[in-house]
């Protein structure tokens, strides 16, 4: 239960740690207006993708539920397809992404690699959080309003971490609906994706 608690504090600051920006990079007219906080969710966005993939390629291997396994064949493919985005929009921006997940993620990575209890009730919690803070973090770079192009590609990719939400809110009511036994992650305070900073996810934030 404290280890679980854990990895979820830390899905809940994912984006705190995120790739150096690099130096003395020209700017189009466009980035003028550009502030932090745009820098901070493109690459919070990149590694919310690389963290979901990563995590949705373990579903494939780890979850007992057709449906979860479906779901993770879903969002491998729109994650991926959204990494290359924030790739080419980082370049634009002057921003270096590491190919890796950090070392939060990692933890996140590493938690879901064993073959844990209730493994698929704690993926789809973990992930409806993870969602979450991503939405509020892409709310925010919208609501500021800086750079167009980062506006721009959050407006386009908030609808689809909506979705993605609804999806496995969806998928966890079922699980309720059918019986499946409560997971750790159901009392777990530290994920209610207070506390993010520029998250998208993944993602998240872990503390």
């Amino acid at each position: 239960m404290k280890r679980m608690m854990q990895i979820f504090s830390v899905a809940m600051i994912l984006f705190a740690g995120h790739a150096s920006v690099a130096a003395n990079v020209p700017q189009s007219p466009l980035m003028n207006s550009r502030d932090q906080i745009d820098d901070d969710w493109v690459v919070m966005a990149a590694e919310s993708d690389m963290l979901e993939i990563q995590l949705g390629q373990l579903a494939l291997k780890n979850a007992d539920s057709g449906a979860i396994t479906q779901m993770a064949e879903m969002l491998i493919l729109h994650h991926t397809e959204h990494l290359q985005t924030m790739q080419t929009l980082a370049g634009l921006q002057g921003l270096v992404i590491s190919p890796l997940v950090n070392a939060q993620s990692q933890k996140v990575v590493d938690y879901f690699t064993a073959d844990n209890a209730n493994w698929d009730r704690q993926f789809l919690n973990f992930n409806i959080k993870a969602h979450q803070a991503n939405i509020d973090a892409t709310n925010a770079v919208i609501a500021s309003n800086k750079d167009v192009e980062v506006v721009a590609a959050a407006t386009q990719t908030l609808p689809v971490l909506i979705s993605h939400r609804d999806m496995v809110q969806t998928a966890l009511d079922q699980s309720i609906a059918n019986g499946a036994p409560a997971s750790p992650a159901d009392d777990c305070g530290a994920c209610d994706g207070s506390g993010t900073r520029g998250m998208m996810i993944p993602t998240v934030q872990f503390q």
